[in-house]
């Protein structure tokens, strides 16, 4: 494979995972529309920090026993219909263990040949 295809299929990805990224947070956007504050304060965090371990950090619906909100860590993953396999990093495993309950892998599928993103919610 020359460079220059290499780069164009590594760019691809990066746009096809950005566009998933982009999807979910409009999905956590419209389940916690009774939250609007919550809503407000969704970190696109894949945009600031690409070490972190998740893409994205949002909130549950409930609260703690101190009546906190409850961070949402969420890793987002575009898949293809065939066989939802993804490329998970040792960053983002650990992140998992160490958000333990509050870390989630959302799976997008994507429609290979145009490389869209189903709608799925």
């Amino acid at each position: 494979m020359e460079p220059d295809e290499f780069l164009k299929i590594q760019q691809k990805k990066e746009e096809i995972g950005r566009a998933a990224e982009l999807r979910i947070i409009e999905y956590e956007r419209e389940r916690l529309c009774q939250l609007p504050d919550l809503a407000k304060n969704i970190v696109h965090t894949a945009d600031r920090d690409v070490t972190a371990g998740y893409d994205i950090k949002s909130f549950e619906t409930r609260s703690n026993e101190d009546g906190n909100s409850i961070s949402r860590f969420i890793e987002v993953k575009a898949v293809s219909l065939l066989d939802y396999r993804f490329y998970w990093t040792r960053n983002e495993i650990e992140k998992s263990k160490y958000y333990q309950d509050k870390y989630f892998l959302y799976l997008l599928p994507i429609a290979k040949k145009t490389n869209l993103i189903l709608e799925c919610f």
